[in-house]
Order: structure tokens, then C-alpha cells, then sequence
């Protein structure tokens, strides 16, 4: 049984699906083809759109930077990243170790130097 909340002045548009303990408050909006679930909650200003997948424990208080164009699609919320269909803090990125790669994709091995690259240069705290 889902125990989505939605509340405030939050608001959904076109497509968009919620569902598990989802919860959207504030003044978040999401629309086109957004999924937010499992116990997701999409908060403040932040605005979600398109194909983003909001989902397990991820946290969105301002709208997620989205990279496309890249061999994986990646997209950084509050407290994770999210890379393809795998989601893990900065933190855990950085110490995935090759097997772990290797079972998530083919090409994730190869890919993720670049992912670090990166990440690296948005959360190295030097870049202030």
C-alpha cells in the first residue's frame, strides 16, 4: 500500500508518477515524465522534470543538476548521485570497487573515472 504525501504547495503535472512513502512539500513541482518513489521526498523550490527518477532515499530541496550526453545519464540530488539505474552518496561513488562496477554494466568500469572527474570538481571543496 503507498503512503504518498503531497502536500503544501506542492504540485503534479503531466505524467507524473509518486507512489511507496513518497512525499512532495513545500513548493515542489514535478511534471513531464518524472518517477518519484520509495521514500523519496522532493521539497522547497525544487522542480522535477522531464525522465527524472527520484527514488529510494534520495532528496531533492532544489531542483537536481542533471548531465546528459554522457554514456549513462547522471543526476545529483541533496545527498546522492544518480548514475543510470544506481544511486549511492558522493562518498560511496568513490569507493566502488571494480567488481562492483562490473556487475552494475559493462561500460560503468570504463565510465566511472569520468564519473569521478566529475564529481570531483562539483563537490572538491577547494572549488569554493
Amino acid at each position: 500500500m503507498d503512503n504518498v504525501c503531497i502536500f503544501g504547495h506542492a504540485y503534479l503535472t503531466d505524467d507524473v508518477r509518486i507512489c511507496g512513502n513518497a512525499q512532495m512539500f513545500s513548493y515542489a513541482s514535478a511534471s513531464g515524465r518524472a518517477f518519484i518513489s520509495g521514500d523519496a521526498r522532493v521539497y522547497g523550490n525544487a522542480r522535477i522534470a522531464g525522465h527524472v527518477r527520484v527514488i529510494d532515499h534520495a532528496q531533492a530541496s532544489q531542483t537536481p543538476v542533471s548531465i546528459c550526453g554522457l554514456a549513462y545519464p547522471v543526476t545529483i540530488f541533496d545527498n546522492c548521485v544518480q548514475v543510470g539505474c544506481n544511486q549511492y552518496s558522493y562518498f560511496m561513488w568513490g569507493g566502488v570497487s571494480e567488481s562492483e562496477l562490473n556487475k552494475m554494466d559493462s561500460g560503468m568500469l570504463e565510465f566511472h573515472p569520468v564519473l569521478m572527474g566529475i564529481l570531483d570538481s562539483i563537490f572538491d571543496k577547494s572549488n569554493d
